[in-house]
């Protein structure tokens, strides 16, 4: 399927699944032409690219992505999401159970590493990223 996918002309790709050992659901692949143009430092030549989807995996939450992208804490994560769903900071400082001090030094942190000055800004900025998620 990928060297059909990468013929030079007309290549067409496809799908399948790929069977694993159970329990395991089969892994979801998906095969196409990958057209590459040819410019002066890049002569065009065949391509193809392969997704591969596993259904057994949970996709990434809002969270997790911020904390990958930003190297944000679990708690600062959590802090700045409420944030940006609206929360007030001494919400926020009681749902976990933490204090209000505990809540500010996380939200200065999400500050810090976020690049931004204010809460307003948080907001923006993930809302802007596409990682915001309702409640």
């Amino acid at each position: 399927m990928i060297a059909t996918a990468a013929e030079r002309v007309g290549g067409s790709g496809g799908a399948m699944a790929l069977a694993r050992p159970e329990p395991h659901r089969p892994l979801s692949v998906l095969v196409t032409p990958l057209i590459i143009e040819t410019t002066w430092f890049v002569t065009g030549r065949s391509a193809a690219i392969v997704f591969v989807a596993d259904p057994d995996s949970a996709p990434p939450t809002a969270q997790e992505h911020l904390r990958s992208l930003y190297r944000l804490t679990p708690s600062e994560a959590a802090v700045a999401m409420a944030i940006t769903h609206g929360a007030e900071l001494q919400a926020v400082a009681d749902e976990p159970e933490i204090s209000l001090t505990t809540a500010r030094t996380h939200l200065q942190h999400v500050f810090e590493k976020t690049g931004t000055r204010r809460q307003a800004e948080l907001v923006r900025l993930i809302g802007a990223s596409g990682l915001y998620e309702r409640q």
